[in-house]
């Protein structure tokens, strides 16, 4: 995330959280059902890993607008405050924040 604009504090942050809510669901899931971590992880990977690979064959507009961004920033065309300020909320709504 740090190459979005994204300092590596407000990175640990978003992916503590996020690994927080994932595992603690995780956690409750496998009690509920008596069953393992990884039966429930597991397809929930596949799942988004499936998901991943459909949204890069068909990008919408919002990831084409953040794409150009980044390739934007890249090159030097925008400042890091600006793609910063775009990613937040794109890598929030992605991990489900």
């Amino acid at each position: 995330m740090e190459f979005a604009g994204i300092s590596l504090e407000q990175t640990t942050t978003l992916i503590e959280a996020w690994m927080r809510k994932t595992m603690l669901d995780f956690l409750a899931q496998a009690q509920r059902g008596a069953r393992t971590v990884r039966s429930i992880a597991e397809p929930v990977a596949l799942k988004r890993h499936k998901a991943v690979s459909a949204a890069s064959e068909n990008p919408t507009l919002r990831s084409r607008v953040m794409g150009l961004a980044l390739e934007s920033h890249r090159r030097g065309w925008l400042p890091e405050s600006w793609v910063g300020s775009l990613s937040k909320p794109y890598f929030r709504k992605s991990l489900g924040l």
